[in-house]
């Protein structure tokens, strides 16, 4: 019976044993379940809380857009009535006018009218005239003489320019003579250019000295009276140079 007992404490003893190990086993992974849990109800609240901004936003948007509307609608309302004000206060100035143009029609107000017109046209007339003056000024320094002021001093400047004119004109033609003379001697430099030229070619393709114009006068001599040329030698081609002495032929 004691060993019966005994056994029975030990069993007892063991499962205890068992069930306290696998509840110390299970204790982490009850740990981490209530850790997902909560986790997870976080998540949902978050889940739910996105959802709603939508919402809150729009009603915070709508509120700004209901106090703006406000506003704008004060201002029109402001804005409308200073409209309204003007055009009364428009009409009013139309109407003082008229009654000063009739005022001033029967005050003379033709003649100021008219006076009114030439002062425009005298005005526009001045301004053309310092423009004008503006631009003169402009050419005179150009040509470094100073600006005028007075009828006198553009009287000094328009015998000025008639001088300096009269002899630029002078410049211009002694110029112009001198241009001409210069084409004339680079013609006639150009001419014995060429007669010189043509004199060495035609030495380079005989062997006398005797002048091209020569040559060419006895050809045309020879042509004309339709004999050869080899019947009219000059002296200097009937002379013959010794053997010896052929470096100085020609």
């Amino acid at each position: 019976t004691i060993v019966a007992h005994f056994d029975a404490l030990t069993t007892t003893y063991e499962s205890v044993q068992r069930a306290r190990a696998q509840i110390d086993a299970l204790t982490p992974l009850l740990q981490e379940c209530d850790q997902h849990e909560s986790l997870a109800r976080s998540i949902d609240e978050a889940v739910a809380q996105q959802s709603t901004l939508p919402f809150f936003f729009a009603q915070r948007k709508s509120a700004l857009l209901e106090a703006d509307c406000l506003t704008l609608e004060r201002d029109l309302s402001r804005q409308e009535i200073g409209q309204r004000a003007a055009k009364n206060r428009l009409g009013d100035l139309h109407g003082q006018r008229g009654r000063l143009e009739l005022q001033r029609a029967g005050m003379g107000g033709a003649r100021l009218g008219e006076l009114e017109r030439e002062i425009e046209r005298e005005s526009l007339a001045r301004d053309g005239r310092q423009r004008r003056a503006k631009d003169h000024a402009g050419l005179l320094g150009q040509v470094e003489l100073s600006g005028v002021s007075s009828a006198e001093q553009f009287a000094e400047r328009l015998q000025e320019i008639a001088a300096a004119q009269e002899a630029a004109t002078t410049v211009q033609q002694e110029t112009r003579e001198a241009l001409n003379a210069l084409a004339v001697d680079a013609d006639r430099l150009r001419r014995q250019a060429t007669e010189l030229g043509d004199e060495l070619i035609s030495l380079r393709s005989r062997r006398s000295n005797i002048p091209k114009k020569q040559l060419d006068l006895r050809a045309r001599l020879c042509h004309e009276l339709g004999i050869e040329e080899s019947v009219l030698p000059f002296a200097g081609e009937l002379i013959q140079v010794r053997a010896d002495e052929q470096a100085w032929a020609g």
